[in-house]
């Protein structure tokens, strides 16, 4: 509207409320009261939804910044607009580094192409798309990590890394040790000749074994979950359902030793009031080894570490769940593995020691 068809407006209704009679005025002053009581009604319910909205903001911000997960911020350019303590830990720079530049200058150079492609097909209607590649920290560290990335429908791309650098050695002197294992079997097939379709069975199974232990070492998802001071658990990721197979309805507002065996509930409820009260600095932040029930009432083995982030002078507990049974499966079956190898290699050196024998 115009400021001069305003002003009209404005000389009519002078022009009409002097032929108004006294009924008249007093009801159009109170439907302008009644105008005036709903706008005012309507201001206060708006700045109530904006304050709530300005809480969970600041929730979920510093859930990010003292996750324990590096997370990063991109724009549609790939330039770095946040960017968590984690994320500066794992990269060697701090913050106001890193802000304003971009992630692929972090990238080895061999990698940049695939991360290019992984970049451009992260869409709002994409699931979460995972690529493994190498960056490089401040003193030109080169690093292993999975790149778990997604858009969120403001345009905003967020960017998780997961270091598998440990993982990689693992898997790589694994991989050492069965290619040496099998170089001495391989030498002893040679004078074995009658034993060579048993230990060719041997290592056939061995590369089985490898690749089942790879698979499980690879496919490792670590549970994300949220909790109060009570122990009511706030939030779970996808993971959390994988590893204990209850829903997310199902936890959600449920204390968190739901997820432990029954003869241990009391004695880990004693160990959360404990940590609650004290804030142990032992714990927080540090590895520890549970023994978790899933939903089907079985027992396993998790690790757990625990970080403390704080909401309105509340504690509020993030904890990075890993499932210790394949690992422990892994290890259990890399020892029998071993074991036959040295059962195999023991019985080759008893039949060359028997054709020598026999040869005196």
């Amino acid at each position: 509207m115009s400021y001069n068809t305003a002003k009209k407006m404005l000389e009519e209704f002078q022009s009409n409320i002097t032929q108004m009679s006294f009924d008249d005025m007093r009801m159009l002053t109170g439907n302008v009261l009644e105008k005036n009581i709903e706008l005012e009604l309507q201001k206060q319910a708006f700045y109530k939804q904006k304050m709530q909205l300005i809480s969970s903001q600041a929730k979920y911000k510093k859930i990010v910044t003292y996750s324990p997960i590096p997370i990063l911020l991109l724009n549609n350019q790939g330039y770095i607009t946040e960017a968590n303590k984690a994320t500066c830990e794992l990269l060697v720079f701090l913050e106001k580094e890193l802000l304003g530049t971009r992630l692929k200058q972090y990238i080895y150079a061999e990698d940049l192409g695939d991360f290019q492609l992984f970049f451009r097909k992260l869409s709002p209607s994409a699931e979460i798309l995972r690529l493994e590649l190498r960056v490089k920290r401040s003193y030109e560290d080169t690093l292993t990590v999975i790149c778990h990335g997604c858009m969120n429908e403001n345009g905003d791309y967020i960017i998780a890394l997961q270091n598998i650098n440990e993982q990689k050695k693992v898997v790589e002197a694994i991989s050492q040790l069965n290619k040496d294992l099998k170089l001495k079997v391989d030498t002893k097939n040679i004078k074995l000749q009658a034993d060579y379709s048993r230990i060719d069975g041997s290592m056939h199974q061995s590369i089985i074994r490898e690749a089942k232990l790879n698979s499980i070492f690879n496919s490792m998802v670590e549970g994300f979950i949220t909790i109060n001071q009570e122990g009511i658990i706030e939030s779970i990721n996808n993971s959390v359902t994988t590893i204990f197979g209850y829903q997310e309805d199902e936890l959600i507002g449920e204390n968190v030793k739901k997820l432990m065996p029954d003869n241990i509930r009391n004695q880990h409820e004693s160990f959360l009031m404990n940590l609650f009260k004290t804030h142990e600095a032992k714990v927080i932040g540090k590895m520890r080894q549970f023994e978790a029930q899933r939903k089907n009432g079985t027992n396993f083995p998790i690790e757990i570490s625990l970080s403390e982030y704080k909401v309105d002078n509340k504690s509020h507990f993030i904890g990075v769940i890993r499932d210790c049974s394949d690992r422990i499966n892994k290890e259990l079956m890399v020892k029998k593995h071993l074991d036959e190898l040295a059962h195999v290699t023991r019985l080759g050196l008893m039949g060359e020691m028997a054709t020598g024998i026999a040869h005196e």
